[in-house]
């Protein structure tokens, strides 16, 4: 079989499941408030929840991405809320290439700080990234995104007022 590449992060939002939801999955320009490290562009004329993705991180190139996003609320249990991406051809057919843009997120109730949201990302990386150094990409997926998602909540906690 194929082989690939899954990072998987774990954090806690420090929020409300209402506020935790509309931090992750507000993909309007209103984003821009708190995400300074990805630019999510709804794709008008496509079936459904179409968007290009550019996504900046330090040392590697800007990757960008074109993904069909599906949310689904009380899976995989009640109270948690399930998102999913994957990439798309241009005319909005879900792409089944191996080595595209595929991962999914749940925000669920905190069981250690009740009141609280964990979110947990699954992806599959991308094939680009694959030719990245080992180091670069170990760093990427230990340090650097841990860090930018902890940033972007401080940025929408002082954006909200919370």
């Amino acid at each position: 079989g194929r082989r690939v590449m899954l990072a998987r992060t774990t954090i806690s939002v420090d929020m409300p499941m209402e506020e935790a939801e509309n931090f992750w999955l507000n993909f309007t320009p209103e984003r821009s408030n708190w995400d300074d490290h990805g630019v999510w562009e709804k794709l008008e004329g496509l079936e459904g929840e179409c968007h290009r993705i550019s996504f900046r991180v330090p040392l590697v190139k800007t990757f960008e991405f074109r993904v069909k996003t599906l949310e689904r609320r009380d899976f995989p249990e009640p109270g948690c809320v399930t998102h999913v991406y994957r990439a798309i051809k241009p005319d909005g057919e879900l792409d089944f290439t191996p080595g595209v843009a595929v991962g999914k997120s749940v925000l669920r109730p905190s069981t250690a700080c009740p009141g609280d949201t964990e979110l947990v990302i699954v992806e599959e990386l991308p094939s680009m990234v694959r030719y990245c150094p080992r180091f670069l990409v170990n760093w990427m997926f230990t340090s650097f995104v841990p860090k930018m998602i902890t940033k972007k909540i401080a940025k929408y906690k002082q954006y909200k007022g919370l």
